[in-house]
């Protein structure tokens, strides 16, 4: 099934209509999935029913999906989308996110649980805290914010967290972005300095 670039933040939804998720990410003939309030998984884009520019349709059912879950594509195996990407549009994904890192959260995170451990240890939960450091590591490379200092992107940034599907729903409030935007600022910063 054809994917294309445009189509990264669509919803995803499994044939009996449950919604799984959103497209984060392509590589070769597999697709990132960005669960809400769930681990983000990896699955082949065989599975994949029809895709269009605002939603992907699954031929599996939901109670399916953990059956074909794939390992996270391997750095040195990454080949180049553009040969199994047709841009609808003509646009391709490009090799490289915005940033010049092929490097997604699910690599990061372990890094940025470490470091908040030794700074936080009792303070709260990781899981509390992980959705501020993975919202702020996303929207350093979000085409929203290209070329604009946190200062400048914090407003929005406040506003787009409160939809933004990894946000607990029962926390996506103006509170919780007071207590997370520490944490979003600095994976922010990390990912940009990168």
């Amino acid at each position: 099934m054809d994917l294309s670039y445009e189509m990264i933040g669509a919803p995803v939804v499994a044939r009996d209509g449950k919604d799984l998720g959103k497209l984060k990410e392509i590589q070769g003939d597999a697709m990132h999935i960005d669960a809400p309030m769930a681990f983000d998984y990896w699955l082949p884009v065989e599975v994949i029913q029809s895709a269009e520019p605002d939603h992907i349709v699954l031929r599996l059912a939901a109670d399916d999906i953990s059956d074909y879950k794939l390992d996270p594509p391997e750095e040195n195996q990454r080949e180049d989308v553009r040969s199994v990407v047709s841009g609808i549009g003509g646009d391709a994904l490009p090799s490289e996110d915005t940033m010049g890192s092929t490097v997604g959260w699910a690599d990061v995170s372990p890094r940025f649980r470490e470091q908040w451990l030794v700074q936080h240890e009792k303070t709260g939960t990781w899981e509390e805290y992980e959705p501020g450091f993975h919202f702020g590591y996303e929207m350093a490379s979000d085409p929203r914010f290209m070329g604009r200092t946190w200062e400048d992107s914090e407003i929005e940034l406040r506003s787009a967290y409160k939809t933004w599907p990894g946000a607990s729903r029962s926390s996506s409030d103006d509170s919780s972005w007071d207590r997370l935007k520490g944490c979003a600022r600095e994976a922010w910063t990390s990912k940009r300095a990168a």
